[in-house]
């Protein structure tokens, strides 16, 4: 069977969703083609946050900001890190990054925000209700109103060639041609063992995938036909390793709400009329399902330990790497009573989800009870936690942790939320040969796209997955 469009887009995740719906939006007929069951890609598992200066929301607000400004403090983020960050690509999204907030909340994506964002300056952080699944619901209302076709469980198998322009995909159902172009939206390569091996910084090998179908298709298909990868060796293992608490066994009810409107508009509501202290509950058991500990409880004297009771890491550099290396592929954070009085009120707080709550060691308590441990003794608290009590007592008592009752909170996890390796593209997100001459017909956005965009914080991420799909589409579609 072999069908046509004016353009194809290989992945159904939140940059291919996007670049569906500018292609539509400007008249153009589009296909999207999806190996999984259903569309969502890694977008469908983020908590939805954005940051864009000069959206609608911020103007309404009263917030006086711009995509010059936000630029600015990306890359002085990025020199605080020491990570390399394309001035290109930052001003490409910096620019568009408010209109692409503005269309989404037009087709019914209801925003919380904007918010602070530390370090950054300005309330520009966009929050979406209730997260990452309600852009894909909206996305693909949007897409089926428009006339988008959606192939999903269909693997493309290769890029189709002739004269030196991409014309479409192969898949097992027969090819599919693109008259306009094709673009590529098909997400890292963070499950796939080989990739992650070959172009990763040593270190990373133990870090558990968020996305598990995250296996670096489009990269391979595009470096088939001559692409090249924007390799990133300043980014070590601890750049890469996120450590973080499992989502609990048991979801939340919060969280297995559906992203409809009238559930999502009185979320939005509620959220801004009633007491803080009605809705702080029920924030919390949506925002701590995967949060992790910051470094001012460490500096206060909690500790890492494995599961043989013994400090393994320096807590306040980056264990992330460390602890994919322990027994399991896991670690507790320990404490004393002295630190949880501390860590019980404002201004220490133990968590925090961006941008919409903080949480203390009472509220892990409460909301994570799956995951919290209380103890008399350091020997009673290693039988709680299957430990060599004898181990765990020294450990206890060599990092002057004294005031019983003694607490535990995992296992934390290192994760690999995504690997910053695309495609290498130019400013009109074409995809470049290895001497830099772009290839016709050829685009790439969000992840398959990166090609040197550093996602520096919470937001940049989403956002460079919309704002990349729907650009790659408008230039595709000019072609």
């Amino acid at each position: 069977m072999r069908q046509e469009a004016d353009i194809v887009v290989i992945g159904g995740g939140g940059a291919g969703l996007a670049a569906a719906a500018e292609a539509a939006r400007l008249g153009k007929t589009a296909i999207v083609i999806e190996k999984n069951a259903r569309p969502g890609g890694t977008t469908a598992l983020a908590v939805g946050s954005i940051m864009a200066a000069g959206s609608r929301i911020q103007r309404r607000a009263g917030i006086e900001d711009s995509a010059a400004q936000h630029a600015a403090e990306m890359a002085e983020l990025a020199a605080r890190l020491g990570i390399e960050d394309s001035a290109e690509l930052r001003q490409l999204f910096t620019e568009h990054a408010g209109e692409t907030v503005d269309f989404l909340e037009s087709i019914g994506v209801d925003f919380l925000g904007p918010l602070e964002q530390p370090p950054f300056r300005v309330r520009r952080f966009h929050v979406a209700l209730p997260g990452g699944r309600a852009y894909v619901r909206r996305l693909s209302q949007f897409c089926a109103r428009a006339g988008v076709q959606m192939r999903i469980a269909c693997p493309v198998r290769r890029l189709l060639v002739e004269d030196g322009r991409v014309c479409g995909v192969e898949t097992a159902d027969g090819d599919v041609r693109a008259s306009h172009g094709v673009v590529l939206a098909s997400g890292d390569f963070s499950a796939d063992p080989a990739l992650r091996a070959e172009l990763l910084s040593p270190g990373t090998e133990g870090l558990q995938p968020l996305n598990p179908d995250a296996t670096g298709d489009g990269q391979r298909m595009a470096r088939a036909i001559g692409a090249r990868l924007h390799l990133r060796p300043d980014l070590k293992a601890a750049h890469l390793a996120h450590a973080r608490f499992p989502a609990p066994a048991q979801p939340s009810l919060i969280s297995l709400l559906p992203a409809y409107r009238p559930l999502t508009l009185g979320m939005k509501l509620a959220m801004q009329w009633l007491p803080r202290s009605v809705l702080r509950p029920v924030i919390m058991a949506a925002a701590m399902t995967a949060l992790s500990p910051e470094r001012p409880f460490f500096e206060r004297g909690a500790i890492l330990v494995n599961r043989r009771g013994e400090r393994f890491a320096d807590e306040l550099g980056a264990p992330g790497a460390d602890i994919s290396r322990q027994p399991e592929g896991e670690a507790f954070v320990v404490f004393d009573d002295r630190i949880a009085r501390l860590f019980s009120a404002w201004p220490n707080y133990v968590s925090t989800a961006p941008g919409i709550a903080y949480a203390f060691v009472d509220d892990y308590r409460r909301a994570r009870s799956d995951m919290f441990y209380e103890a008399p003794s350091a020997e009673a608290l290693a039988a709680r936690l299957h430990m060599p009590a004898a181990a765990l007592a020294a450990t206890i008592s060599q990092k002057g942790l004294s005031e019983a009752p003694y607490y535990a909170m995992g296992p934390i996890k290192a994760w690999l939320l995504l690997t910053p390796i695309g495609t290498a593209v130019n400013a009109r997100l074409q995809v470049l040969k290895e001497d830099g001459s772009p290839i016709p017909g050829l685009y790439a956005a969000g992840g398959a796209g990166q090609g040197g965009f550093t996602t520096t914080a919470h937001g940049h991420g989403l956002g460079w997955a919309f704002t990349s799909g729907r650009l790659a589409a408008r230039n595709a579609a000019q072609a």
